[in-house]
Formats: C-alpha cells, structure tokens, sequence
C-alpha cells in the first residue's frame, strides 16, 4: 500500500478512535488485506533471476534470444515469466543509436559566380490550339538564370 494512504489511515485512526478498522480503511478508500499482504513475486523470481544471469554472462544478448536460451535449459518455465523476470530487473538492453548519415554531397554543384561560365541549351516542342506543332531551342546562361535567345525550329 502506498506510503501517503498509510500515514492518511494511522491520522484516522488517531483523531477518530471511534472509527473501526474496517470504517477508517473504507472511507479512505484503501484496501484492509494490503496492509498485511506481502508480495510473493520476489521470492519466486530469485530463481529465474539467476538463471537468466547464467545465460547472459557478460555478453549482450536481447529478450528473445535470453528466452531461448532459458527454455533450452530449464524447458518447465514459461516464456512469459522469462519476459517479465527480464524487464522487472533491468536486464533489457538501450536502445543503439542510428548511425547519422552524413550531409556531404561528393560532388557539390558548383555556382558559376559571372556571366559566360555556363550555359544552357534546352529543346522544347508543344502544339497550338489548331493542331500546328511548334519547336524552340532555348539558350539560357545559368549565371543570371535568364534566356539568351530563343529559336524557332
């Protein structure tokens, strides 16, 4: 039972020494049987606990692949109870981190920083709305980013 219900339950029963056991632990919502239950889990665990130590060792080894290994060696104990014995004392392993890709491209574009650098030359054809065709060759310098000239085919 939580610490704070319990301090909260001995104030009642000091205050109000009219108030019964079963009164003050009912009107402050608690359970009366908590007070005096004692966790079995533990005791039972230690077992499993040190099995899953032997199989571990002092390698790195995942949930998965410790419940193989502990059903292989003691085939009565359940999966489940593995998993649970696993994460309740801490022996999941963190998470890796992901390798950062880095952002270097081998071969940056280069600028051209004045006029007559670079140049551009594009084919282009489209069709009118009577159905004539209409072919361009466009020059383009890549410096200022506008057409030089354009050519009708």
């Amino acid at each position: 039972m939580p610490e704070k219900k319990q301090e909260s339950v001995k104030y009642a029963k000091e205050k109000y020494l009219q108030l019964s056991h079963f009164r003050t632990y009912n009107t402050l919502n608690c359970s009366r049987t908590a007070k005096y239950y004692k966790k079995k889990m533990p005791a039972k665990d230690l077992y499993i606990k040190e099995i899953i130590k032997e199989v571990i060792g002092t390698s790195r080894k995942g949930r998965e692949k410790v419940i193989r290994l502990v059903q292989k060696k003691h085939p009565e104990i359940g999966s489940y109870r593995i998993r649970r014995v696993y994460e309740r004392y801490g022996f999941t392993l963190s998470r890796r981190l992901k390798r950062r890709i880095k952002n270097h491209p081998a071969n940056p574009i280069e600028i051209p920083l004045s006029a007559n650098q670079e140049w551009a030359m594009d084919f282009m054809s489209d069709a009118l709305a009577d159905g004539r065709r209409i072919r361009t060759l466009n020059v383009l310098t890549s410096h200022a980013q506008r057409h030089i000239k354009i050519i009708t085919l």
